[in-house]
């Protein structure tokens, strides 16, 4: 192959390594809006991991492609990747990342409470309605249930 035909090669690959780093971004930010995490060390710190796994999702292409062979033109076709996701791609995958990252979170959440609190809540929910003993407890509202904090 000649220089020039795997030159373009390694360009098209960066450019579609560009558009991964910008559904990186989405999901990132997604992820960020569905935990509600507001400007701070959290945000600080999610940049960072972003921005790591960048570094490592571009200089992975780079070895693959080229050996580890840095030139100006592969970061002008990453670039050029970004701005293509955000120009063409960004708002279909942007609403679906939200709804998608929602849906995952809120599935996650009921999981967790029924296993994490749901089992062990049961449990000590009868032993206190029933004090353990097969009677009510004094320790129960009026319909059997203690109050949920």
């Amino acid at each position: 192959m000649s220089e020039f035909a795997l030159q373009g090669k390694t360009f098209v690959i960066l450019c579609l390594g560009g558009l991964f780093v910008g559904f990186l971004f989405d999901l990132y930010s997604a992820f960020r809006s569905v935990f509600r995490v507001q400007r701070g060390l959290l945000t600080n710190i999610g940049d960072l991991f972003y921005w790591l796994i960048v570094t490592v999702v571009v200089y992975a292409l780079l070895f693959i492609t080229r050996g580890g062979e840095v030139r100006l033109y592969m970061f002008a076709g990453v670039g050029l990747g970004v701005w293509i996701y955000e120009r063409l791609l960004r708002t279909g995958f942007s609403a679906f990342l939200h709804s998608f990252t929602y849906r995952i979170c809120r599935l996650l959440r009921k999981l967790g409470r029924l296993i994490g609190f749901g089992m062990p809540q049961a449990l000590l929910m009868g032993f206190f309605v029933y004090g353990g003993h097969g009677r009510k407890s004094s320790c129960t509202r009026r319909n059997g249930y203690r109050k949920k904090m």
